[in-house]
């Protein structure tokens, strides 16, 4: 529940953030970036443990492309 994942820049590039449920340890999240479309490399993000919530953010300095997110989720 809650909002979705985002996608914001600064003078440092960009910040994919999105929140997931804290106690789901059967379902895979996965940031994922492409200049293309058609080739997904996964990008680390780092967690912020909030009560029942995590918040997890993946960071990537701007290029000389166009950049896309996505985020993988698997059970």
């Amino acid at each position: 529940s809650g909002a979705g994942p985002q996608v914001a820049f600064d003078a440092n590039g960009w910040t994919f953030t999105y929140a997931r449920p804290a106690a789901r340890s059967d379902v895979t999240y996965t940031v994922q970036a492409s200049t293309n479309l058609t080739l997904w490399t996964d990008v680390p993000a780092t967690r912020t443990v909030e009560g029942p919530t995590e918040t997890w953010r993946a960071s990537l300095p701007f290029g000389p492309a166009p950049q896309f997110f996505r985020l993988r989720v698997q059970r």
